[in-house]
């Protein structure tokens, strides 16, 4: 269902930066955000499934795949750009790619690893040439294939994010499972239930 909406954005996107070419140019409210960066993300979730994640339906994978690589096709023709060199490593490299397998085991997604990295290098050849084209003429960064441990989403940065963080992922659990020592103020309560080592 996600990646099903995530064609219909890509549809939606490559009629409108076709129509009104200016628009790839457009800016995002956060520098580390951009239309392309989302793209990128989408392919290489399709990418992944397209290659080794086990008991996925690949249907749906092979038709966000397949729109996403004709925007950038179709967005490289309409603003000239050429394709960069393709060397394989480019976002994802083999410890990047370890690493990725570590994760997916980590979320206990079933993940073929029989020929995956040699595959998932061959598709990535037919998309990532002219994604990195584009991000070198629009610039427009893109992350790697796996995001660094230390990123976090612009909602949990600034005055007080890891408090915010903490409680949007931790307290509904340990209000339900802890009793608040007596006599203790609100705020040492929340302090002592949010402590990583509690």
């Amino acid at each position: 269902m996600v990646l099903r909406e995530w064609e219909v954005w890509g549809s939606e996107l490559l009629e409108s930066h076709l129509s009104y070419p200016m628009l790839a140019y457009y800016r995002s409210q956060h520098d580390d955000q951009s239309w392309l960066a989302a793209l990128a993300a989408v392919i290489d979730c399709c990418a992944l499934v397209l290659v080794g994640l086990e008991g996925v339906p690949t249907l749906q994978a092979r038709m966000t795949f397949t729109m996403g690589r004709q925007i950038l096709v179709e967005m490289a023709r309409s603003l000239r750009v050429r394709p960069s060199p393709y060397t394989g490593g480019n976002r994802l490299d083999g410890d990047a790619f370890r690493l990725l397998e570590v994760r997916l085991a980590e979320a206990a997604l079933p993940w073929t690893t029989a020929e995956a990295e040699d595959l998932l290098t061959a598709l990535r050849a037919t998309y990532e040439p002219l994604l990195a084209g584009l991000a070198d003429y629009l610039l427009l960064p893109l992350q790697g294939f796996s995001a660094a441990d230390e990123t976090r989403d612009h909602w949990s940065r600034g005055h007080r994010g890891t408090l915010a963080r903490r409680l949007i992922a931790e307290l509904p659990e340990r209000l339900a499972t802890e009793a608040p020592p007596p006599g203790s103020s609100r705020w040492r309560r929340l302090r002592n239930r949010l402590a990583p080592d509690a």
